[in-house]
């Protein structure tokens, strides 16, 4: 999956560089990519767990416990979040 994330990536960078530096020059090129780079960072940072130090249990575990079916309050009815 990352690996095709990257592939995309790559793709709209390579297919956007020319037009984008005739419209706001080099700098601003990659200074728009810089601050694209830097909103993902925070986005990984807020979204993904820190699996450092944890055993492969442990992290199966928080993925299966983020996973679980919960009930609707109003509705009563169960759904599977994922």
């Amino acid at each position: 999956m990352a690996g095709s994330l990257t592939l995309g990536m790559m793709f709209c960078v390579i297919k956007t560089y020319d037009s984008l530096r005739d419209a706001v020059g080099i700098e601003g090129v990659f200074g728009l990519y810089a601050l694209f780079s830097l909103l993902a960072s925070f986005v990984v940072c807020a979204l993904i767990p820190e699996t450092k130090g944890r055993s492969l249990r442990e992290i199966e575990n928080y993925f299966q416990r983020r996973r679980s079916s919960t009930t609707l309050p109003d509705t009563g009815t169960s759904v599977q979040r994922y």
